[in-house]
């Protein structure tokens, strides 16, 4: 059994769309939690299926977007625009880093944080994900201004 020195670099890959099976390098941050393949496979089923997948039609909004694997997911399979909110700086690097290598232009990558921004957005959107970091407990705040 070969000892591995030099770790791998963590990834998550695009479920499906046009960059299907591209994968993103995600930062170690303690505390990010990307949402894994399967679930990302499940959830986009069942968008598909309750959007009848005219993702052209819809903007999508991925506040906490850590890896941004939500957003680039939706952008791979059409969307028209996506913006994402995170506030760790070494999270916005990698985001703004795949950004560009999937050239990904109708994307917006807002830097801060996620309750100040959506209580000033005007934008509206068809899609929320909303994932905020567990420690953080705010979940039901953060309901309230997405349906504001």
């Amino acid at each position: 059994m070969k000892n591995r020195s030099k770790q791998l670099p963590r990834q998550v890959r695009i479920i499906g769309g046009h960059w299907k099976r591209t994968p993103l390098p995600i930062p170690e941050i303690e505390g990010l939690r990307p949402t894994p393949d399967r679930v990302r496979e499940t959830v986009f089923n069942w968008l598909e299926h309750l959007k009848s997948a005219n993702w052209s039609q819809l903007s999508c909004l991925d506040l906490f977007a850590g890896s941004g694997a939500l957003g680039f997911e939706a952008m791979s399979r059409g969307a028209s625009r996506a913006v994402l909110v995170e506030s760790h700086p070494a999270a916005i690097a990698q985001l703004r880093a795949n950004q560009l290598k999937l050239k990904a232009t109708q994307m917006t990558i807002l830097a801060g944080d996620a309750h100040n921004l959506l209580a000033t957005m005007k934008d509206q959107f068809d899609l929320i994900f909303l994932d905020p970091p567990y420690q953080l407990n705010i979940l039901p705040s953060m309901l309230a201004l997405s349906k504001a």
